[in-house]
């Protein structure tokens, strides 16, 4: 298969992956995003929406998400998506600091996908906040 074919098959099976990850079938778009990487490893699109379709499948898969967004970031350092995706996933993670990173990046690339991680970081906060209020005390 040339290149050319390559690519346009993990574009083909990229476009699969988001509408199964659109209809919430994370498992199947995962095993999508999955073969497009193998028919084209540097699409960062496809590394960003894995990390996506891992974190909807579940904790166990963190590490592996995380593995993909850097990836797709290392691959296209100006993809807004992977760093919003990210950060939440870095706020899951108890990693607030790289979280907070993450939204400085992406409000100097793209305020407008800024505003959702900074809503998830307020309620974070606020949630934190309100546990050390409660001193520890079981109701």
């Amino acid at each position: 298969m040339s290149q050319i074919e390559e690519r346009s098959q993990a574009v083909r099976l990229y476009d699969q992956g988001v509408k199964a990850m659109n209809s919430k079938r994370f498992a199947e778009a995962e095993a999508r995003f999955a073969q497009a990487l193998r028919n084209s490893p540097r699409f960062a699109e496809a590394h960003n929406y894995l990390g996506y379709s891992l974190v909807m499948e579940g904790p166990p898969n963190y590490l592996m998400a995380l593995e993909h967004y850097n990836r797709a970031i290392q691959l296209k350092p100006n993809l807004a998506e992977a760093y919003e995706y990210r950060g939440m996933l870095l706020l899951k993670m108890d990693r607030k600091g790289a979280a907070e990173k993450d939204l400085a990046t992406l409000r100097t690339i793209n305020p407008g996908r800024a505003v959702e991680l900074e809503r998830i970081m307020k309620k974070v906060n606020e949630a934190s906040r309100s546990v050390v209020k409660q001193g520890g005390q079981t109701r």
